[in-house]
């Protein structure tokens, strides 16, 4: 992901209106994964508090939002093209079909299932 993302990167120039068009809709994309699937935590490492969860979500709207935001912006062609590719390869790792990729589960979704289990 790393390698590829900064080779990728270097293969294509944008102009500028069509790396607004990306990053619109890329945006779009981030926000209804978010929405979904954050904050994206493992068994290993659960975030159990409701208020911690809201705090994480919340969070992650604003870092999107300002990396496509810096993304766009930055005047090198690379590291604009590697931002926006970085955000729509972090996007893709929250969802599910990355977690059974990489054999992981949410460690929220684990806990309520023991948590049901221990009061069955």
């Amino acid at each position: 992901m790393y390698t590829g993302n900064a080779f990728i990167s270097q293969q294509f120039t944008m102009d500028f209106k069509y790396k607004i068009i990306c990053a619109i809709l890329l945006w779009v994309f981030a926000v209804i994964m978010i929405h979904i699937y954050a904050p994206a935590d493992t068994e290993d490492v659960p975030v159990i508090s409701k208020k911690e969860r809201k705090k994480r979500k919340n969070f992650s709207y604003v870092i999107v939002t300002i990396m496509l935001i810096v993304g766009c912006l930055v005047k090198n062609n690379i590291i604009s093209n590697m931002i926006l590719i970085g955000v729509l390869l972090q996007t893709i790792s929250i969802t599910r079909f990355a977690y059974k990729l990489t054999n992981n589960k949410y460690g929220y979704e684990e806990y309520l299932k023991s948590e049901n289990a221990v009061v069955n």
